[in-house]
């Protein structure tokens, strides 16, 4: 089976070089394919050659091939960390750069080897945390040593079985000091948690209330994330649902106790945009059947396709809003 790709070459643009990046548009506009452009707005040459653009890019640009004025890939878009943010590139945070090819060459000629997760599930505690910055520690009257704030806790979740708590700072886990001060140390926390192995039993070592404690968590096994999230086309109705993973309850704030499947996307013109439903609402039930989940929501689609009702009615919510929405579906005869 073949693809259409782009062949990159090692050409370096000037300062003022136009560029021209391909990419998509948002939702509103169904993700039509676009092509915008910028210019070489600035370059650094320390700590590597660095590429900046002269204008901010839309989220549907980030990662896009990036070509040149005679035509030619020579990068992608995308963005460094600031050095405030534990970055190597002096930049704001945010600023759009292009990555040459020179940076990547050697991942294409000898693309990583993908490891398998079949035979053993990653590991999981259930927080997520941010960096015991200089900043933090002095306003709470630590020590500058680093340390990792617990800034949520899944629930259920090994961490919220072991008694972690919002505010806790991990000092230690399963042995191994942490010192994170920069956005950048998270990733390690989560290598690190990763490699214990699901099932297992650690220490973790926090300050609470400055006060130095010990708890022993089990570690579970990691649920599915939203970029991993099952999802489903309605086409007569024009809506892409998707289920709720726990970063998506996370992310959106959704209780634990709200069940249904979230709407991800809309298509323009269709009946669930003329009746108002759009990305984010959660839906709860169609008609009399609830929709807790997207097995249960692909059941009714199917009840509904044989018996082809002139109206359908939603429930749905987003926040603390909720109502009924009234659609009219467009059957295939």
């Amino acid at each position: 089976m073949k693809f259409p790709f782009a062949q990159f070459v090692e050409d370096l643009p000037k300062l003022g070089s136009e560029i021209a990046m391909v990419g998509i548009l948002g939702e509103t506009v169904d993700y039509v394919r676009c092509i915008t452009t910028a210019h070489i707005g600035a370059i650094l040459e320390k700590p590597r050659l660095t590429y900046c653009l002269d204008e901010n890019v839309r989220l549907g640009f980030v990662g896009a091939p990036v070509m040149n004025e005679q035509g030619k890939v020579i990068g992608v878009v995308g963005f460094d960390l600031s050095k405030a943010e534990g970055g190597e590139v002096y930049t704001r945070s945010g600023h759009p750069l292009l990555y040459q090819y020179a940076l990547f060459k050697k991942y294409i000629q000898n693309p990583p080897a993908v490891q398998s997760q079949d035979d053993e599930q990653e590991a999981w505690l259930g927080v997520i945390t941010q960096p015991l910055t200089d900043d933090f520690a002095e306003y709470w009257g630590l020590p500058k040593e680093g340390g990792l704030i617990v800034a949520t806790i899944v629930n259920p979740s090994p961490a919220s079985e072991c008694g972690l708590k919002i505010g806790d700072i991990i000092k230690n886990f399963n042995g191994v000091p942490i010192r994170a001060k920069y956005d950048s140390d998270v990733t390690s926390f989560t290598k690190l948690v990763r490699e214990a192995g699901a099932g297992n039993s650690v220490k973790i070592e926090i300050l609470r209330n400055k006060e130095p404690m010990a708890l022993t968590a089990v570690l579970g096994t990691r649920p599915r994330r939203s970029s991993e999230a099952e999802e489903f086309e309605w086409e007569a109705v024009g809506l892409t649902v998707r289920e709720i993973t726990p970063d998506i309850r996370i992310a959106l704030s959704i209780e634990d106790t709200v069940q249904g499947v979230l709407v991800y996307r809309v298509k323009s013109g269709s009946p669930a945009q003329v009746a108002r439903l759009s990305r984010g609402f959660i839906i709860q039930a169609i008609g009399d059947w609830p929709t807790r989940s997207i097995d249960e929501f692909k059941t009714i689609v199917k009840m509904l396709q044989e018996k082809k009702p002139k109206e359908i009615t939603f429930f749905a919510k987003i926040g603390n809003i909720s109502g009924f929405f009234r659609v009219q579906p467009r059957w295939e005869e």
